[in-house]
Protein backbone atom coordinates (compact mmCIF):
# COMPACT_ATOMS: atom_id res chain seq x y z
CA UNK A 1 0.00 0.00 0.00
CA UNK A 2 1.47 3.33 -1.05
CA UNK A 3 2.80 5.61 1.67
CA UNK A 4 1.72 3.16 4.39
CA UNK A 5 3.49 0.73 6.71
CA UNK A 6 1.99 -2.65 7.52
CA UNK A 7 2.39 -2.25 11.27
CA UNK A 8 1.35 0.26 13.93
CA UNK A 9 1.87 0.39 17.69
CA UNK A 10 -1.23 -0.56 19.67
CA UNK A 11 -1.90 2.59 21.69
CA UNK A 12 -0.73 5.58 19.67
CA UNK A 13 -0.74 3.98 16.23
CA UNK A 14 2.88 4.92 15.51
CA UNK A 15 3.81 3.64 12.02
CA UNK A 16 6.32 0.76 12.05
CA UNK A 17 8.06 -0.78 9.03
CA UNK A 18 6.75 -4.22 8.10
CA UNK A 19 8.15 -6.97 5.89
CA UNK A 20 8.46 -5.75 2.30
CA UNK A 21 7.66 -2.12 3.15
CA UNK A 22 9.53 0.74 1.52
CA UNK A 23 10.83 3.54 3.74
CA UNK A 24 8.61 6.60 3.38
CA UNK A 25 10.23 9.86 4.59
CA UNK A 26 6.88 11.44 5.45
CA UNK A 27 5.97 8.49 7.69
CA UNK A 28 9.40 8.50 9.33
CA UNK A 29 8.94 12.21 10.08
CA UNK A 30 5.48 11.54 11.51
CA UNK A 31 6.79 8.68 13.66
CA UNK A 32 9.65 10.63 15.15
CA UNK A 33 7.47 13.72 15.61
CA UNK A 34 5.15 11.60 17.74
CA UNK A 35 8.12 10.37 19.79
CA UNK A 36 9.42 13.92 20.19
CA UNK A 37 6.00 15.15 21.28
CA UNK A 38 5.80 12.42 23.92
CA UNK A 39 9.25 13.28 25.26
CA UNK A 40 8.40 16.97 25.44
CA UNK A 41 5.09 16.15 27.12
CA UNK A 42 6.82 13.91 29.66
CA UNK A 43 9.05 16.86 30.53
CA UNK A 44 6.02 19.17 30.62
CA UNK A 45 7.79 21.33 28.07
CA UNK A 46 10.74 21.86 30.44
CA UNK A 47 13.86 22.67 28.42
CA UNK A 48 16.42 22.91 31.23
CA UNK A 49 16.92 20.83 34.38
CA UNK A 50 19.56 18.91 36.32
CA UNK A 51 19.53 15.17 36.98
CA UNK A 52 22.51 15.32 39.31
CA UNK A 53 25.16 17.82 40.40
CA UNK A 54 28.57 17.43 42.04
CA UNK A 55 30.51 19.71 44.39
CA UNK A 56 30.12 23.44 43.65
CA UNK A 57 32.68 25.83 45.17
CA UNK A 58 33.96 29.41 44.88
CA UNK A 59 37.79 29.46 45.03
CA UNK A 60 40.66 31.91 44.73
CA UNK A 61 42.80 31.16 41.66
CA UNK A 62 45.33 33.97 41.83
CA UNK A 63 45.94 37.52 42.87
CA UNK A 64 42.59 39.29 42.89
CA UNK A 65 40.91 36.60 40.78
CA UNK A 66 38.37 33.89 41.59
CA UNK A 67 36.59 31.03 39.87
CA UNK A 68 33.70 28.68 40.54
CA UNK A 69 34.43 24.98 40.15
CA UNK A 70 31.92 22.17 39.74
CA UNK A 71 33.58 18.80 40.34
CA UNK A 72 32.40 15.24 40.09
CA UNK A 73 32.17 13.37 43.40
CA UNK A 74 32.84 9.64 43.47
CA UNK A 75 31.11 7.94 40.57
CA UNK A 76 28.70 10.82 40.08
CA UNK A 77 29.17 13.26 37.23
CA UNK A 78 29.94 16.92 37.78
CA UNK A 79 26.54 17.51 36.19
CA UNK A 80 23.98 15.64 34.12
CA UNK A 81 20.73 17.03 32.88
CA UNK A 82 18.88 18.72 30.06
CA UNK A 83 19.81 22.02 28.45
CA UNK A 84 17.82 23.50 25.59
CA UNK A 85 15.92 20.21 25.45
CA UNK A 86 19.07 18.08 24.96
CA UNK A 87 20.67 15.64 27.40
CA UNK A 88 24.14 16.67 28.57
CA UNK A 89 26.90 15.01 30.60
CA UNK A 90 29.46 17.63 31.66
CA UNK A 91 33.21 16.88 32.07
CA UNK A 92 34.40 15.81 35.53
CA UNK A 93 35.51 19.37 36.28
CA UNK A 94 33.81 22.53 35.02
CA UNK A 95 35.16 26.01 35.68
CA UNK A 96 33.53 29.44 35.46
CA UNK A 97 36.12 32.25 35.27
CA UNK A 98 37.49 34.89 35.44
CA UNK A 99 35.58 36.41 38.36
CA UNK A 100 36.80 39.72 39.76
CA UNK A 101 35.92 41.24 43.16
CA UNK A 102 33.34 44.02 43.21
CA UNK A 103 30.75 42.36 40.97
CA UNK A 104 28.02 39.75 40.98
CA UNK A 105 28.24 36.95 38.41
CA UNK A 106 25.53 34.70 37.02
CA UNK A 107 26.70 31.23 36.03
CA UNK A 108 24.98 28.99 33.47
CA UNK A 109 25.31 25.88 31.38
CA UNK A 110 24.61 26.55 27.71
CA UNK A 111 23.94 24.15 24.86
CA UNK A 112 26.25 24.08 21.84
CA UNK A 113 25.57 23.24 18.18
CA UNK A 114 26.66 19.61 18.74
CA UNK A 115 25.11 18.99 22.17
CA UNK A 116 22.32 16.92 20.63
CA UNK A 117 24.85 14.37 19.25
CA UNK A 118 27.61 14.72 21.87
CA UNK A 119 26.34 15.21 25.46
CA UNK A 120 29.78 16.40 26.61
CA UNK A 121 29.48 19.46 24.36
CA UNK A 122 28.17 21.92 26.93
CA UNK A 123 29.51 25.41 27.66
CA UNK A 124 30.12 27.15 31.01
CA UNK A 125 28.77 30.70 30.66
CA UNK A 126 29.63 33.65 32.94
CA UNK A 127 27.66 36.90 32.83
CA UNK A 128 27.72 40.05 34.92
CA UNK A 129 24.01 40.38 34.11
CA UNK A 130 21.11 37.98 34.59
CA UNK A 131 20.36 36.20 31.31
CA UNK A 132 17.35 34.30 30.02
CA UNK A 133 16.71 31.94 27.13
CA UNK A 134 15.90 28.33 26.32
CA UNK A 135 19.59 27.48 25.79
CA UNK A 136 20.62 28.47 29.34
CA UNK A 137 20.46 26.41 32.54
CA UNK A 138 21.10 28.47 35.73
CA UNK A 139 23.75 26.92 37.98
CA UNK A 140 24.80 29.50 40.59
CA UNK A 141 25.28 33.18 41.41
CA UNK A 142 28.68 34.31 42.70
CA UNK A 143 28.52 37.53 44.73
CA UNK A 144 31.96 39.11 44.98
CA UNK A 145 30.76 42.45 46.35
CA UNK A 146 31.65 43.71 49.81
CA UNK A 147 33.93 42.04 52.33
CA UNK A 148 32.27 38.59 52.39
CA UNK A 149 32.03 36.72 49.10
CA UNK A 150 29.27 34.17 48.67
CA UNK A 151 28.00 31.53 46.25
CA UNK A 152 24.26 31.02 45.84
CA UNK A 153 23.79 27.45 44.61
CA UNK A 154 19.98 27.53 44.20
CA UNK A 155 19.35 30.51 41.90
CA UNK A 156 15.99 31.26 40.34
CA UNK A 157 15.24 28.93 37.43
CA UNK A 158 17.49 26.08 38.60
CA UNK A 159 15.37 22.93 38.56
CA UNK A 160 16.22 19.33 39.50
CA UNK A 161 14.39 16.44 37.88
CA UNK A 162 13.67 14.93 41.32
CA UNK A 163 11.35 17.86 41.95
CA UNK A 164 9.25 16.80 38.96
CA UNK A 165 8.82 13.11 39.81
CA UNK A 166 6.12 13.45 42.47
CA UNK A 167 3.76 15.60 40.40
CA UNK A 168 4.22 13.35 37.36
CA UNK A 169 3.43 10.21 39.39
CA UNK A 170 0.02 11.54 40.33
CA UNK A 171 -1.13 11.86 36.71
CA UNK A 172 -3.79 9.55 35.30
CA UNK A 173 -4.27 8.82 31.61
CA UNK A 174 -7.16 8.08 29.30
CA UNK A 175 -7.85 7.79 25.58
CA UNK A 176 -10.50 9.99 23.94
CA UNK A 177 -11.64 9.13 20.40
CA UNK A 178 -12.96 11.98 18.27
CA UNK A 179 -13.31 13.44 14.78
CA UNK A 180 -11.06 16.31 13.78
CA UNK A 181 -12.48 19.80 13.42
CA UNK A 182 -9.85 21.29 11.11
CA UNK A 183 -8.56 24.78 11.80
CA UNK A 184 -11.76 25.68 13.68
CA UNK A 185 -10.87 23.04 16.24
CA UNK A 186 -12.93 20.66 18.32
CA UNK A 187 -13.33 20.98 22.11
CA UNK A 188 -13.10 17.69 24.02
CA UNK A 189 -13.55 16.76 27.68
CA UNK A 190 -11.50 14.56 29.99
CA UNK A 191 -12.09 13.14 33.46
CA UNK A 192 -9.93 15.64 35.32
CA UNK A 193 -7.70 18.69 34.98
CA UNK A 194 -5.82 18.28 31.71
CA UNK A 195 -2.02 18.43 31.99
CA UNK A 196 -1.04 17.51 28.44
CA UNK A 197 -2.36 15.72 25.36
CA UNK A 198 -0.88 13.58 22.58
CA UNK A 199 -2.85 13.19 19.32
CA UNK A 200 -2.66 10.40 16.73
CA UNK A 201 -4.74 9.67 13.64
CA UNK A 202 -6.59 6.36 13.38
CA UNK A 203 -6.73 4.20 10.28
CA UNK A 204 -10.27 3.15 9.31
CA UNK A 205 -10.45 -0.47 8.05
CA UNK A 206 -7.06 -0.08 6.40
CA UNK A 207 -8.43 2.47 3.91
CA UNK A 208 -6.42 5.40 2.58
CA UNK A 209 -7.12 8.50 4.62
CA UNK A 210 -6.27 12.16 4.29
CA UNK A 211 -3.64 13.63 6.57
CA UNK A 212 -4.57 15.59 9.70
CA UNK A 213 -1.69 17.93 8.96
CA UNK A 214 -0.01 19.85 11.76
CA UNK A 215 -1.81 19.56 15.11
CA UNK A 216 -2.00 22.09 17.94
CA UNK A 217 -3.57 21.73 21.40
CA UNK A 218 -5.43 24.51 23.21
CA UNK A 219 -5.43 24.32 27.02
CA UNK A 220 -7.54 26.04 29.66
CA UNK A 221 -6.10 29.40 30.59
CA UNK A 222 -4.32 29.73 27.24
CA UNK A 223 -7.15 29.20 24.73
CA UNK A 224 -10.38 31.22 24.88
CA UNK A 225 -12.32 28.28 23.40
CA UNK A 226 -11.44 26.08 26.39
CA UNK A 227 -13.70 27.12 29.27
CA UNK A 228 -12.94 24.39 31.84
CA UNK A 229 -9.71 22.84 33.18
CA UNK A 230 -11.05 19.40 32.20
CA UNK A 231 -11.41 20.44 28.53
CA UNK A 232 -8.95 20.87 25.69
CA UNK A 233 -9.20 21.87 22.04
CA UNK A 234 -7.59 20.09 19.07
CA UNK A 235 -6.77 22.09 15.95
CA UNK A 236 -5.41 20.55 12.75
CA UNK A 237 -4.29 22.03 9.44
CA UNK A 238 -5.75 19.13 7.42
CA UNK A 239 -9.33 18.00 6.90
CA UNK A 240 -12.09 17.91 9.47
CA UNK A 241 -14.05 14.74 10.15
CA UNK A 242 -11.01 12.45 10.29
CA UNK A 243 -11.00 9.79 13.00
CA UNK A 244 -8.33 10.37 15.67
CA UNK A 245 -7.61 9.69 19.31
CA UNK A 246 -6.14 11.72 22.11
CA UNK A 247 -3.96 10.30 24.87
CA UNK A 248 -4.86 12.64 27.75
CA UNK A 249 -2.94 12.96 31.02
CA UNK A 250 -4.87 14.52 33.90
CA UNK A 251 -3.81 15.54 37.36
Amino acid sequence: MKNKYKQRTKLLGIPVVGAGDHIWPELELKKWQIVENILVAAMRGLKNCLFEEGDLRLESVGSDEYAVFLRATGRSASAKGVVSGFFFHAPRTVCWKPLKPGRKYYLYFSSMPKTYVDPSQVRAVVSAHKLSGRSLLPVAVANLKGDEFSLETQPEGKVFSDNLVAPMATLSSQVVKFKTGGEKGVVLSAGGKVSFVQISQMAVDGAETDSMGDVQIGYHGFDANVERPSDFCVYNKGKSGLVAKALVFCG
